[in-house]
């Protein structure tokens, strides 16, 4: 049997951290926004799209399956409730995980490749680390951030 009093603290946590990273993601974005979309870096694009990643991978729909199940009989069954909740919390944490490797292995790359940092500011470095990253998702656009 699982104590209440430890429930209730893993869910306290959980909202927390979802609320200390709701509060980040959106300082992130309005700090970002005064500047022009052309002269942001690579990496400050990619940063944006992992502070949502980031709030997803909190797993807001946590409590409903903890607390709550049985307000989910009302739509759908039971079981088929758990397994949606379930698909998607796990849908989450890989999606935030796979965007953090490829975000490391980008940074990687643009500091291992480039030799000075007046470098990345070139149209012609830019290229590079796009093909480069268009190279690790075979060929497949799907970039918000290009």
């Amino acid at each position: 049997m699982v104590n209440p009093r430890y429930t209730e603290f893993l869910l306290a946590l959980r909202y927390v951290c979802l609320f200390i990273s709701v509060l980040f993601a959106i300082y992130y974005w309005r700090s970002l926004r005064q500047m022009r979309g052309e002269k942001l870096v690579f990496e400050q694009k990619f940063i944006r799209v992992l502070g949502i990643l980031l709030i997803l991978f909190n797993d807001p729909i946590c409590a409903s399956t903890i607390l709550k199940p049985t307000l989910a009989r009302y739509f759908f069954p039971l079981k088929i409730y758990q397994f949606i909740s379930a698909v998607f919390s796990s849908m989450f944490v890989i999606t935030f995980v796979c965007a953090l490797l490829l975000f490391w292995i980008a940074a990687f790359q643009v500091t291992f490749f480039y030799r000075s940092p007046f470098e990345l500011l070139s149209r012609e470095s830019t290229e590079k680390t796009l093909k480069f990253a268009q190279k690790l998702s075979h060929g497949q656009n799907w970039f918000i951030f290009s």
